[in-house]
Order: structure tokens, then C-alpha cells, then sequence
């Protein structure tokens, strides 16, 4: 749509309702995955500098679950509670899995925002186009 056909009915535009909230969106859909990328990294790195690793070697079954749980948009609150509690027994069992279990958090939570996004943009729309 272009700004020739912006119709302006009253001083309300109603050419473009709810743009703002698209561009939202999508700067939302960007930036919250690179910034859990880089926060990520970052503490993983600040992990290995520390003391030696005296980790099992098996892996927490619950990282693994939140971690496919995360990539469904219905199961990722499931997945941010399941990695909350995969995380404090990673730190009293020493298993290994603590990657998964913060990309699993990141994921749960990147989605849970993303379908409020989603819902909030399309409420928005509903309101706008029925009045």
C-alpha cells in the first residue's frame, strides 16, 4: 500500500492500522534471537573460564525435553518451566545439558513473546477494521 492510497477519514488514517505493530514485530523477531545468541556464547565462555569441569557425563532428560518442547508454540510454556527446572538440577547434579536448557529458555521464552505479539497485532486489527 502506498501513501497515495491512505485514506483519511476524520483525521484517522485508516489505510495503514496497525503498522506500527508489524514493524514491531519484526524487529522483535530479530533482535530477541541475536540477543540470546550473544548472551548465550558469553556465559558459556565465561563457564569454561572458570573452575575445571567435573561434570557427568551423562545429560539431564529434562534439558533434552524442554529443549524439543520449546519449538512447539502451544508446549513452550511447558518448555520455559521444564528448562527452570532442568537448570537447578543441572547445578546440583553437575549433568551436562546446560546449553540445551538455556536455548531451550530462550526459545520458550522468544516464542511465548512472538504469540503475544501475534495475538496483540491481530486484536488490534480485528478492533480497527470492525470500528
Amino acid at each position: 500500500m502506498s501513501y497515495s492510497q491512505l485514506n483519511i477519514n476524520g483525521g484517522r488514517m485508516t489505510g495503514l492500522s496497525g503498522w506500527h505493530i508489524i514493524i514491531a514485530l519484526q524487529f522483535g523477531l530479530v533482535l530477541v534471537p541475536v540477543i540470546g545468541i550473544i548472551v548465550t556464547l558469553n556465559a558459556r565462555r565465561n563457564r569454561r573460564l572458570g573452575a575445571p569441569d567435573t561434570r557427568s557425563e551423562k545429560y539431564d532428560s529434562l534439558s533434552i525435553v524442554a529443549f524439543v518442547l520449546a519449538f512447539f508454540p502451544f508446549l513452550s510454556i511447558v518448555a520455559v518451566v521444564l528448562g527452570h527446572v532442568a537448570l537447578a538440577r543441572i547445578k546440583r547434579t553437575r549433568y551436562r545439558g546446560w546449553g540445551l536448557t538455556i536455548s531451550a529458555l530462550w526459545i520458550g521464552y522468544y516464542v511465548i513473546g512472538a504469540m503475544l505479539l501475534i495475538a496483540i497485532a491481530t486484536a488490534v486489527a480485528v478492533a480497527s477494521s470492525n470500528g
